[in-house]
């Protein structure tokens, strides 16, 4: 509210201006040379000097209204946002002209798509290799047993593997003991 009468208070002290200006102007014109130029000079400075800090005033003051303007018309575009019925609105949005304008290669390259992928297949494929290897080791102990049938071996032998717990050097794989 202040912002507002600073502009009017301006706008009011440039409009005085205009006028004290142009009186200057009639009266240099109507009066005889020589008489009151002093008199002249020093009004067209004092309007001048009033003049520029009208107009700084009054920039300021479209500053002030600016800001108070902006700050009402956000309160007020909340408030409708909160009364509208979301539900409603988007059934009256056009999904498909929506999604023909996305532009899919820059969403690609936004979400790193190669890089989520390859998360997810090095999960699965390693999940895919304890799944084959225990598949192999169950079917291992089954083939050794039939063996053991086959050669009618009268005490079962001993199957269960035995490890160290430590990664061989260079394989990877688990190092057994004899």
């Amino acid at each position: 509210m202040a912002g507002t009468a600073k502009v009017g208070v301006s706008a009011s002290v440039l409009v005085a201006g205009e006028i004290a200006s142009r009186s200057v102007q009639v009266a240099r014109v109507v009066l005889p040379t020589g008489m009151g130029e002093g008199v002249f000079e020093t009004i067209e400075r004092q309007v001048k000097g009033r003049e520029q800090e009208a107009r700084r005033s009054e920039q300021q003051g479209l500053g002030d209204v600016a800001s108070a303007a902006e700050s009402v018309l956000n309160r007020v575009v909340v408030e409708i946002v909160d009364m509208l019925d979301m539900e409603q609105l988007i059934d009256h949005v056009p999904i498909d002209r929506v999604v023909a304008r996305v532009d899919l290669p820059a969403v690609i390259d936004a979400i790193d798509l190669s890089g989520v992928v390859r998360e997810a297949t090095t999960g699965l494929s390693g999940e895919s290799v304890d799944g084959l290897r225990s598949g192999l080791m169950g079917m291992d102990t089954w083939s050794a047993r039939v063996v053991d049938k086959i050669l009618r071996r009268k005490q079962p032998r001993d199957l269960s593997i035995h490890t160290t717990g430590t990664p061989s050097m260079g394989t990877g794989a688990m190092e057994m003991l004899p």
